[in-house]
Order: C-alpha cells, then sequence, then structure tokens
C-alpha cells in the first residue's frame, strides 16, 4: 500500500516538474522589457489575484485563507506576488533613479510593495509578508544612494518588531 501511493506521489511530482519546465521555456522566452511594458497590468492583476483569495472564492485550510481553488488544483497567489512584485517594483525604482534620497522619497515605494503586503498578511501570512520586507529593503538599498537612509528604516523597522514582540 505503501509503495502504491508513493509511485502516485513520484507520477503527480513528475507531472507538475515537466509543467514547470514548459511554463519556465515559455517565460524565458519572453524580451524583460515586455514585463517592463506591462508592468501595471502586471500589478494590478497581482492585486487582483490576492482580492480574490479574501472573496468568498478563496480556499480555507487550517484558519488561513491563502488559495483559490482551480478544480485540479489550488492555486496560492501570494507565491506569484513574490515574482510580480520584484518585476514591477525594479521598474518602479528604475524610475526614480537618483530620486531616492529622503524618507519623503520611500514613501511612495513603501505604498508600493505594502499594497501587496498587506493583502497577504490579511490572509494570514506572515512568512510571505517578512519575505516581501526583505525584497523592499534589498532592492532599495541597491537602488537608492543613500544607504544610510536604507540602514537606518532597516533598524528601526527591527527594533520596533523586537520591542512588539517583547511586550507580548
Amino acid at each position: 500500500m505503501q509503495k502504491l501511493y508513493l509511485m502516485g506521489f513520484v507520477q503527480k511530482q513528475s507531472h507538475w516538474f515537466l509543467a514547470g519546465l514548459f511554463v519556465m521555456s515559455m517565460v524565458i522566452s519572453i524580451p524583460y522589457e515586455d514585463f517592463r511594458r506591462h508592468r501595471k497590468t502586471i500589478y494590478v492583476v497581482n492585486i487582483l489575484l490576492l482580492l480574490v483569495v479574501l472573496s468568498p472564492l478563496g480556499h480555507s485550510a487550517k484558519g488561513a485563507t491563502r488559495w483559490i481553488d482551480l478544480g485540479a488544483f489550488k492555486l496560492q497567489p501570494s507565491e506569484f506576488a513574490k515574482i510580480f512584485i520584484i518585476i514591477t517594483f525594479a521598474d518602479f525604482l528604475s524610475r526614480r533613479e537618483g530620486k531616492l534620497k529622503t524618507f519623503k522619497d520611500l514613501i511612495p515605494c513603501f505604498v508600493h510593495v505594502g499594497v501587496p503586503m498587506l493583502l497577504i498578511l490579511k490572509q494570514p501570512d506572515l512568512g510571505t509578508t517578512l519575505v516581501f520586507v526583505a525584497i523592499m529593503f534589498g532592492m532599495l538599498y541597491v537602488a537608492s544612494p543613500n544607504t544610510k537612509l536604507i540602514g537606518g528604516l532597516f533598524l528601526g523597522g527591527w527594533t520596533t518588531a523586537i520591542g512588539w514582540v517583547c511586550t507580548l
């Protein structure tokens, strides 16, 4: 019985592996400039998928609503959101090259990443939310000429988080 279950699992994983290779080859064939042209559409699709999860169409398990049930499989939009936010945030930052010098200049960056991040936190998915924080600060560190500002924000965020956790 155990062997039969294991073979079914291996077969299922093999199918998904081949599907992943196919999708990867399709994405690789797209010139990266096309992603830049469609940045607004990618961002809107990202937000819409995350909103669908929070609607009655979202699938819940163990107290979390993170999936969209598509019949044959369940889609977890927060996994795609990581890739989508990297693509759109890279374009967002490149359009502000040399202009990220003060905290006020960084507020639109926080809003750009914060909207999908808050939707993911609402699911609740703290792990993916923390990945978003790491993505945002990593990309800001590379994009901003003011590393003291980014470092100060990062340090302040960690201090606040640790203080908050210690009061629980």
